[in-house]
């Protein structure tokens, strides 16, 4: 019997990585949907001049945090929201009016997953301000009782850029970059 090789030996290394991407996108988006398709419509709402921009409403947004120290900010994320957001592939966070999370257009197997960008009401302009002085966003684990943190488990995921030039500055360089990366199907 002759001894079967796997196809996937074949690939470089920069293609294995992008289809690693591609496997978490799907099951980061898959969940993601699972998540959102839990609350009512009006809970997570297209923005009104960009169709791939996706914005939390403020009662889904608190269930996200912001710490700052002197030299970082963390996003706190609750275990629930941890399940997805551990394992999407995001490119950028840009601040804005708002804390939006940028996650890139992926191609896998003639299957088009488009950019999509996740807006997080952050709850005042002062923290928006405060936010926009930082160039990384770190993020952690975290726990809530009553309303308040009351544990960090830990770091949840790689620190990505943050971009502090506006939204739509933002996802032009997001339009820059996808422009410039090579798709599944180059190597399929």
């Amino acid at each position: 019997m002759a001894e079967q090789k796997n196809p996937v030996d074949k690939l470089s290394a920069q293609d294995k990585a992008r289809l690693t991407k591609a496997s978490y996108l799907i099951s980061g988006m898959s969940l993601f949907i699972r998540w959102a398709s839990t609350f009512t419509r009006y809970e997570i709402k297209n923005h009104p001049k960009h169709s791939n921009v996706k914005l939390l409403s403020a009662v889904q947004s608190g269930r996200f945090c912001l710490a700052f120290t002197d030299d970082a900010v963390c996003l706190g994320v609750q275990q629930t929201e941890a399940v997805w957001l551990k394992d999407i592939p995001l490119d950028f966070a840009i601040a804005d009016d708002r804390l939006y999370l940028t996650v890139p257009a992926v191609e896998a197997i003639d299957i088009k997953f488009p950019t999509i960008t996740i807006g997080i009401d952050i709850e005042s302009d002062h923290l928006v301000q405060k936010l926009k002085s930082f160039d990384t966003l770190s993020f952690v684990e975290v726990r809530v009782k009553g309303g308040v943190v009351s544990e960090v488990i830990g770091p949840l995921r790689s620190d990505i850029p943050l971009l502090n030039d506006g939204l739509k500055s933002g996802l032009m360089h997001h339009s820059n970059v996808a422009a410039t990366v090579v798709t599944m199907n180059d190597f399929l």
